[in-house]
């Protein structure tokens, strides 16, 4: 996805992964339209988010209509990449969990 300059919204978008963020920030397109879907006000998610700021909250939520499947699209691309991460990890997660707990002389919780 690009983000043109005239859309006035506060978002970039890296070249190298595709990954859009919020300038000044760690934080990610997907963590804002996340709390959007769940009925936080750009004020919420300021006060959730502290690097957030109202305005670039703002300013998101009345882009995103305007790019709505874009964005959606691009929302669904990253949850299933990291859900089929953690797919991957948490059998590995866990087997270190067991072997860790193992060495300590702990009984794994079940």
């Amino acid at each position: 996805m690009r983000i043109e300059p005239s859309e006035n919204v506060p978002l970039l978008v890296d070249e190298g992964t595709g990954t859009i963020r919020i300038p000044g920030t760690r934080l990610r397109l997907e963590n804002v339209m996340d709390m959007h879907h769940r009925g936080f006000s750009a004020e919420e998610m300021a006060w959730e988010l502290s690097t957030l700021t109202v305005d670039a909250a703002q300013r998101i939520m009345e882009w995103y209509p305007t790019r709505k499947r874009e964005v959606d699209d691009y929302v669904d691309y990253t949850v299933e990449g990291a859900e089929s991460v953690r797919s991957r990890l948490e059998p590995l997660y866990q087997r270190r969990t067991q072997e860790l707990l193992e060495n300590e002389g702990v009984a794994a919780p079940h």
